[in-house]
């Protein structure tokens, strides 16, 4: 079946039962339903930030006692677009580096799958195994109004349990005044940033009036190869350029139904910390979604969307690099059809959020090699994704409930049924010198863990109680306890790439027979506000069992093979705890200092060694004066030094590059509002030129552990214009 008519037979049963359900409750509107409990440790960020920097209270009601990272402050340092670089300035959010685009995220020693990334809600999976693609690489960030980061378990209504946490990019439908005069929103911005000359570009723009609307953004930014502070140049240049149209109805003050087509295009991105680089990634979204309050006894309002993404990904070792042995290519999709219910009302004093919501994540691809003749690679070397599918059927309901006027109780329960199979296990790749045996992916698996990959099913349960007090005095606190299982990705369960380098095995082997992660989370939190200082804080300790550990073949766990340079995963039970605290205060007029801190240390509880690929202890001091017209500060970022690692693959997963040294570095930043709607911001980043590396590193695709030093110091400016 060809993948254009597997898109249509999915897509229209959902689209078709969506509209039903939108039209039928359009029909039948109520008056507005409560509003939602917004939770500690919750940030949220504006992504055209404007002076004041302290501003956005209408637009963020609620979020300052979640964060002290300022949610409208143009203080951040530039991020070229990528939203990667643009998450690793909320405290507790890392993000590991191969290039200069596509950065991965990190919350709590968590990653990958174990987060759930979101564009207007709709699932956004990459099509690279080895994410050169991470889903914040196919955001368009500028052109979101909104990015929610909520750090830890924090609800069983977003979607597929992700116990790392979540991070929502997303759109809010424009307003307009009342009446039929057409009127128009506009955002726009341009920024230049020295180091490898990055330059980026978005505008955004709605059109209409109450009945309607019409919202059209794109985006641009592209960058040659940076230097670090010893000045080596680092294979790091990429162009990326994208957009979309929204069809709005507003049906009535509560009731609306939108349409949106985006796309996104990045090409010629290469890649250091890999064996290959991405001379395209092309990716697709289409949704449909609306909401509107009902009249149905307790059920007061219904939001509903579904949605299609589609990416086509290109990596190759020949087109972007000089290379003298032999080319291969691996020609790669991603498609993921998904869609979401939710129903929200009240019993009493009961508030309540219950639905049903679907994922289907389908990932296909090969590696090609050239064979024995011609110079272009169309023999198939591995079968890297089998036709995968991971389907995720979950049904969930979450309520809060005030036991006194200062106390809220939050309870959620969510039931998740996965099915996984893989339709070309049996396909076998080419045979010959230099291509290897013509294995096949269930070769590939019984060879390593005895098994094949059959059609597996799971039956997940999920919860989560929590605390909320407000003990008065503008201190609040919580407590909460959750369970989220995940099931095992594409990649952990069917990665076949078989590799021979040198003489030596460097396959890198998924796993069928992977159990899904159990995570049982305790986290205790408060916040303390008054009229010049705020704090914040939470602590968590995490239990996992049968955490998925990218490991080497040492003839554990259910691993027939010892040959610890092949990759191959395998279920351990770990543990993470840590901590995340801010700290801000207003010491004199126009003038602030904040203080934030994060902490997660990770243990391998099966292997009794450190969990790998866990950052250390790392924080910010800054200080700034902002009168509302101009601001001027500094910033210093500092990251302790990491010895708690697994490096040696003879005895655990040998994950980590190895020790990494501590680092400070100085930023400057200053803005101006030339006129109350058009700002100019500039400053220096890496002040004085520091050589350092994150800690965080991927393999190179021959499993070899990478790492990639960080930029040196670069000049930037910028302007943003919001009317």
């Amino acid at each position: 079946m060809s993948r254009h008519i597997r898109r249509a037979q999915l897509c229209g049963p959902a689209t078709v039962s969506v509209c039903a359900l939108c039209a039928v409750s359009l029909a039948m509107a109520a008056p507005a339903s409560a509003e939602p409990v917004q939770l500690p440790g919750i940030v949220i960020y504006s992504t055209t930030p404007m002076l004041p920097s302290e501003g956005g209270e209408a637009l963020h009601a609620g979020a300052a006692s979640a964060s002290l990272e300022d949610p409208d402050s143009p203080a951040r340092p530039p991020s070229t677009g990528d939203s990667g670089e643009f998450l690793r300035h909320v405290n507790g959010v890392d993000a590991g580096r191969t290039g200069g685009h596509g950065l991965d995220p990190v919350i709590r020693g968590l990653d990958q799958n174990q987060l759930g990334i979101t564009n207007d809600g709709a699932f956004h999976f990459g099509g690279c195994p080895n994410r050169m693609d991470p889903p914040t690489s196919h955001m368009q960030l500028y052109t979101y109004d909104l990015v929610t980061v909520k750090r830890g378990y924090q609800s069983v209504v977003d979607g597929p349990p992700a116990p790392g946490g979540s991070i929502q990019f997303e759109r809010v439908n424009p307003t307009f005044d009342p009446g039929d005069q057409i009127s128009t929103n506009f955002k726009g911005g341009a920024g230049y940033n020295s180091n490898a000359s990055g330059r980026e570009a978005f505008v955004d723009m709605s059109v209409g009036n109450d009945w309607g609307y019409v919202r059209g953004f794109g985006s641009y930014a592209a960058a040659g190869n940076y230097k670090d502070g010893d000045g080596n140049e680092i294979r790091s240049s990429f162009d990326q350029i994208g957009g979309g149209v929204i069809l709005g109805r507003t049906i009535d003050a509560t009731s609306w139904i939108t349409l949106k087509v985006e796309n996104n295009n990045v090409d010629d991105a290469l890649f250091p910390g890999s064996g290959m680089d991405a001379p395209k990634t092309d990716d697709w979204t289409y949704q449909l979604k609306g909401e509107t309050n009902l009249d149905w006894g307790a059920i007061r309002g219904v939001k509903a969307d579904v949605y299609l993404t589609t990416v086509d990904h290109v990596m190759d070792n020949f087109s972007l690099r000089p290379n003298m042995m032999r080319y291969r290519q691996a020609r790669m999709e991603a498609d993921t059809l998904g869609g979401k219910v939710v129903f929200n009302g009240r019993m009493g004093t009961t508030a309540f959020d219950m639905g049903v919501d679907y994922r289907d994540v389908q990932r296909d691809g090969n590696r090609y090699d050239t064979g024995m003749g011609g110079m272009m690679p169309e023999m198939v070397q591995s079968v890297l994704w089998a036709d995968t599918s991971i389907k995720e059927l979950g049904v969930f309901g979450e309520t809060t409930t005030p036991i006194t006027p200062t106390t809220d109780l939050v309870a959620g329960l969510r039931f998740d049924f996965v099915n996984a199979s893989a339709g070309r296990a049996n396909e076998a790749a080419a045979a010959g010198m230099m291509l290897g045996n013509g294995f096949s992916p269930n070769d590939l698996y019984r060879m390593t863990y005895g098994v094949e990959a059959e059609d597996q099913t799971e039956n997940n349960v999920s919860g989560l109680l929590r605390l909320e007090q407000d003990l008065g005095g503008g201190v609040k606190v919580y407590g909460a306890l959750s369970r989220s299982v995940r099931t095992a990705d594409a990649t952990e369960r069917y990665i076949g790439s078989y590799m021979m380098m040198n003489g030596m095995n460097t396959s890198w082997i998924g796993n069928p027979n992977l159990d899904p992660e159990k995570h049982h989370q305790i986290e205790l939190g408060g916040t303390y506000a008054a009229q010049d200082f705020r704090l914040s804080g939470v602590a968590y300790y995490n239990r996992v069992e049968d955490f998925i550990q990218l490991d080497t073949a040492r003839g554990q766990r259910g691993v027939l093979t010892n040959m610890p340079s092949v990759s191959v995963y395998t279920n351990i039970d770990a543990m993470l705890t840590g901590f995340e605290a801010e700290a801000e205060y207003k010491f004199a007029e126009f003038w602030r200092a904040k203080l934030s801190g994060a902490y997660t240390y990770g243990e391998n509880l099966s292997d009794d060694i450190p969990l790998a690929q866990i950052a250390p202890l790392s924080g910010r001091f800054e200080i700034a004066y902002d009168n509302s017209i101009w601001m001027v500060g500094a910033r210093l970022n500092a990251a302790a030094k990491q010895t708690r690692i697994d490096s040696d693959p003879t005895v655990g997963s040998g994950r980590d590059f190895g020790e990494t040294d501590g680092y400070l570095t100085v930023d400057l930043f200053g803005a101006y509002n030339v006129t109350e709607n058009f700002q100019l911001t500039a400053g220096v980043t890496n002040l004085f030129d520091k050589t350092y590396a994150n800690h965080l590193n991927k393999k190179d695709g021959f499993n070899n552990e990478v790492r990639v030093n960080e930029p040196g110091r670069s000049f930037y400016v910028r302007s943003v214009t919001n009317f």
